[in-house]
């Protein structure tokens, strides 16, 4: 689900001649209507015991797990009107609070109406309360206070009092509080009064408060400090036992006068929403900092507040739906819109404070204490206004390598630029690279064509290429070792470390981005697009990449801060490791990192605070603020499925034995980072071990035998807390009533008859043999028990074999989530025959081009499973490494790897094996799809009519010569609401149906016209029912693969 992002200010820096930071930007993320709220106007949020978050709007109730909504109307047996007010008691019953006076109670799964009889007028309902009596209390505008005592669901068992003006209360009650003592606080329109012990109202005037405003809401902190919010009065807050009441008031900070609501989080700050002018924080030590549309927040009015138990701070807006806000930790800088820079190069502290920022836009000077930006560009002398680097010379001039200018220099003191012709006629096409100065006095310079050595006290440049011994000419990176070794990345060829005495080669391939060289003496090499490799002693190197915790392979920036923990930038986001037990956490946009694409150079360590330039921006990083969640989402299963359709809650489920197709979904709900939490689970009864942590929420099972199984789940979140094994699914299949024990029984019992029969009327005429029978027959059974224990023994090694095979094979598949995240609406329908297949999918996204394959291995089961790991690395191979991305050179390429993998040309008497393909590359720019098929077509479904794309009728694979073999590229132009589909030969070619017949490819077109229109999840549910339908009882006879994809 798409979810939208806020940036709030917070801190006014202060103006500058060039420009001034206007503000920090925090982030929030927004959830509204366009992510399935069901309005914009959010009066109340609550989060029960369970985790979910019940939200009251205008339209009802609105339920979120985290990833998605569910809502409810009155059609789903809740009260009628908007919900003003959530309340969970301490039996768990969820109560909802309307307008009009409609009360509704959600308890056991269900939603019910609740009648209070004899009520004297008629409200809207304002909110709840428990007393520690157990009272329940409900508060309206215009029925006064309601006490309940003893409900319980049941009509006519239960107890309703009355308060209003008459009782000495009021008739509208806004707010109720219940104080740390037990006291009861009614916020009324006739003032603030407390329940007394013999059941009177008096009222409560603490310090002096005035009744010139209206109170609104109360609320007791942690400390036992009394807040209250008023209208246009702004708020007051009261210590028990002082004489006095302080005011706090937009001359204060505060950032609005009517307080709307309050709420306290768990450092102790008291959020203050107010209806007009935003949030504001206040800070055990009085700090005030404000919210409201002057610095970001998209909504001014505020409706409630609220915290999760991973103590984010959920926000309801009047017109914008819910806000969540995570954490302090992340803040970005923008510059003046008039500097137009959007891409940070690089980052580069200044003396005294401040850093130098090297944008696409020229160089800017940030003064981080006053908030001033300066810009100087062409004006002051600069020829290439693209600055890739930055470096810094003793006497404080700074060194620029731009993208086509070559190097120049920036005096400070005089905000001039100079050109270096002498230099710049030895870099190629102008362009620097990267650059790097140990000391301040030697300047190493990255170039296309070899690295320079400038030493500006020596006056001397030297020039360094393969032919003295580097790795190859274009320099990727240049850096250092705390001993000043030269560290020095090359384009495709690695890396070397130079010292005094010779060179060293770190890596012989791939191109490194970024070097560190941290504390403990350990190298650390950033490479692009393969992840990092660390070089602890004189052994092989650790490699981190994405299999092993990394977030991205593209790591552009390497930092270490203060408490050891090193930084990795990447284009995805940024990910904290903890070297010393080896555990990762990851930081997107998901979880308050704004920044998209962290640059290459453009990372600065700053005390323990770090500073990143990024394609969307300048960020600090303040690990200090940041709030560790110590408890994991409350984690659960939602469906289960047996055979594709929902099974009903039980104990346990009772199949039958073709019932034997399982599948189990479940949530965890994080706010945080709902994309970072990790599950992994057990079938006891099947399972050897847990499985790997992944984040598919959902877990398949197909063709269990008969038996006893336990389903186990358990969630693990970003900072590596676990959640306790407390979600657990049992189920028993039983056998066909011809494996029964009573069939077993029987039948023994029938054998054993028959035996006797047998040998009493043989027995006279086997008196002599008698003997010599039973001794044959003894040993003839000692040998058969003993060989059908060794062919029982080579069974169980295979079979294990053939399930480590399946482990493998699924490794390589792309889990369906991952698929998903491409951006289209999709599914993939895949039914191995047997353990394994010789089926199998591809997918992959380079640039902007998504690539997918369905292929048929010659064979299935083992064999054809052989085939299929080929083929995928194979396709990896082509498209991943070699960048090739055209269909019909991509299969050209394929059938010939498959041909010097098989030694096919080599030896024409082995197996002439291959496989048959449709593979597809989708460029939704040019809204085109590029096909090209071996034996396999493309189906395109547009406005309910099949189009079909035919495949040439070669193999993948030496099945004739190559001579003949040139694959025919189909090129298309797709439009909105088109559905592709490829597919191997196992769906149409299976046998079923009433006489016993092949499915048929017109068939099949014809089910996929009639299917147009539904979406992908709809399409592939038909899909399966008809396949199931059709074979009946029929078996399967061949893998099976179904893409589809709507455009």
């Amino acid at each position: 689900m798409y979810r939208g992002y806020i940036i709030v200010l917070c801190v006014l820096l202060g103006s500058a001649p060039g420009g001034s930071i206007e503000a920090q930007h925090f982030a929030f993320q927004e959830y509204g209507v366009k992510d399935g709220l069901a309005a914009s106007k959010v009066y109340a949020l609550c989060e029960d015991q369970n985790g979910k978050i019940w939200l009251g709007t205008v339209n009802g109730i609105s339920l979120f797990d985290g990833y998605r909504f569910e809502n409810y109307t009155d059609a789903d047996g809740i009260a009628p009107e908007g919900v003003r007010t959530i309340y969970q008691d301490s039996n768990g019953s969820v109560w909802f609070g309307h307008y009009e006076g409609g009360i509704t109670r959600y308890s056991n799964g269900v939603f019910e109406t609740v009648d209070l009889p004899g009520l004297r007028s008629k409200g809207d309902i304002y909110d709840f309360q428990e007393s520690v009596s157990g009272d329940f209390w409900i508060a309206s505008n215009g029925l006064g206070a309601i006490r309940v005592k003893g409900y319980d669901g049941e009509a006519n068992k239960f107890e309703v009092q009355q308060y209003m003006g008459s009782e000495g209360l009021g008739d509208r009650v806004f707010d109720i509080c219940v104080t740390a003592d037990g006291a009861l606080y009614f916020v009324t329109d006739a003032g603030l009064k407390k329940l007394e012990d013999d059941g009177s109202f008096s009222f409560y005037r603490p310090g002096g408060m005035t009744n010139m405003f209206q109170l609104t809401c109360m609320l007791e902190d942690s400390r036992g400090m009394r807040w209250f919010g008023t209208h246009n009065g702004g708020l007051y807050k009261y210590s028990p036992g002082n004489t006095d009441i302080e005011i706090i008031d937009v001359l204060d900070g505060l950032a609005h006068n009517f307080v709307f609501c309050l709420h306290e989080d768990e450092n102790g700050n008291i959020w203050a929403g107010t209806y007009g002018g935003g949030v504001s924080v206040i800070s055990p030590n009085g700090h005030i900092q404000t919210m409201n549309s002057n610095n970001g927040l998209s909504d001014e009015k505020i409706q409630c507040l609220t915290a999760d138990r991973e103590n984010n701070v959920l926000i309801g807006t009047n017109d914008n739906g819910m806000m969540a806000f995570k954490s302090f930790q992340f803040t970005s800088y923008p510059l003046p819109d008039r500097f137009a820079v959007r891409k940070y190069n690089a980052i580069q502290p200044k003396a005294g404070g401040g850093i130098w920022l090297a944008t696409e836009k020229g160089l800017v000077s940030l003064d981080e204490k006053g908030g001033n930006a300066i810009r100087y560009g062409t004006d002051e002398g600069l020829g290439d206004l693209n600055i890739n680097d930055i470096a810094l010379a003793r006497d404080g001039t700074l060194w620029l390598g731009t993208e086509f200018g070559g190097l120049f220099s920036f005096t400070p003191a005089t905000g001039r630029f100079r050109s270096h012709f002498a230099i710049n006629q030895y870099i190629t096409q102008n362009k620097v690279t990267d650059m790097h100065s140990h000391d301040g006095k030697v300047l190493w310079i990255g170039t296309l064509d070899g690295l320079l050595r400038v030493d500006w006290e020596r006056e001397s440049l030297d020039r360094l290429t393969q032919r003295d011994g580097l790795n190859g000419n274009h320099i990727s990176a240049v850096s250092s070792t705390r001993e000043g070794h030269l560290l020095v990345g090359f384009v495709g060829r690695g890396a070397v470390r130079i010292t005094p005495d010779s060179t060293y080669t770190l890596l012989s391939t791939g191109t490194p981005a970024c070097f560190l060289h941290d504390d403990s003496g350990t190298l650390w090499v950033g490479m692009e697009g393969q992840g990092v490799y660390l070089f602890e002693n004189s052994g092989e190197p650790v490699h981190l990449t994405r299999n092993n915790g990394l977030l991205s392979n593209a790591v552009s920036t390497i930092d270490q801060d203060k408490q050891g923990n090193f930084w990795l930038g990447s284009n995805l986001g940024l990910t904290r490791f903890n070297k010393a037990n080896q555990h990762f956490v990851h930081y997107t946009q998901s979880a308050g990192f704004m920044g998209l694409e962290v640059r290459k150079r453009a990372s600065f360590s700053s005390g323990n605070k770090l500073w990143y330039g990024t394609a969307n921006g300048l960020f600090l990083n303040n690990p200090a603020l940041e709030k560790p969640v110590k408890e994991v989402g409350l984690l659960r299963i939602t469906r289960s499925l047996v055979n594709g359709n929902t099974a009903k809650e039980k104990e346990q489920l009772d199949l039958k034995f073709d019932q034997n197709e399982l599948a189990f979904q479940f949530i965890t709900v994080s706010l945080s980072d709902p994309q970072s939490v990790r599950y992994q689970t057990f079938l006891e009864g099947r399972d050897q071990r847990w499985s790997d942590w992944t984040p598919n929420r959902s877990a398949e099972y197909l063709g269990l035998p008969e038996g006893s199984y336990r389903f186990h789940v358990r969630a693990r979140n970003r900072w590596g807390e676990e959640h306790e094994i407390s979600s657990v699914s049992t189920f028993v299949i039983h056998p066909p009533w011809y494996r029964s024990t009573t069939f077993y029984g029987a039948s023994g019992a029938g054998l054993i008859l028959a035996f006797i029969l047998f040998v009493k009327i043989r027995e006279r005429n086997l008196q002599r043999e008698k003997r010599v029978l039973e001794e044959k027959v003894k040993e003839r059974t000692r040998e058969v028990v003993e060989k059908s224990d060794e062919l029982e023994k080579k069974n169980n090694d295979i079979l294990d074999s053939i399930n480590y095979a399946k482990r493998i094979q699924d490794a390589i598949l792309l889990p369906r989530d991952q698929i998903d995240d491409f951006g289209y609406e999709n599914f993939v329908l895949y039914r191995p025959k047997d353990i394994v297949s010789g089926d199998f999918y591809w997918f992959s996204q380079l640039n902007d081009q998504l690539l997918f394959a369905a292929a048929d291995c010659t064979g299935h089961g083992v064999p054809g499973a052989f085939m299929s790991v080929v083929g995928h690395s194979l396709l990896d191979k082509i498209v991943v490494e070699q960048g090739i991305t055209s269909p019909e050179q991509i299969l050209t390429n394929l059938s010939e790897g498959v041909e010097k993998f098989l030694r096919q040309k080599e030896n024409q008497n082995l197996p002439r094996d291959g496989m048959d393909v449709a593979l597809v590359a989708i460029k939704p720019a040019e809204s085109k799809i590029l096909f090209a098929g071996a034996f396999n077509p493309l189906y395109l479904v547009r406005d309910g009519e099949v189009h079909e794309f035919k495949a040439d009728r070669f193999s993948v694979g030496s099945y004739q010569d190559d001579s003949q073999k040139i694959f025919t590229l189909h090129e298309v132009e797709f439009h909105a609401g088109d559905c592709i589909y490829v597919f191997s030969d196992g769906y149409v070619d299976q046998f079923g149906g009433p006489d016993y017949k092949k499915f048929k490819s017109r068939n099949f077109k014809e089910l996929l016209a009639s299917l147009y229109g539904r979406n992908m999840a709809e399409q592939e549910g038909v899909l399966r029912k008809t396949l199931k339908d059709w074979m009946g009882n029929v078996q399967q006879l061949d893998d099976i693969i179904v893409i589809g994809m709507k455009l």
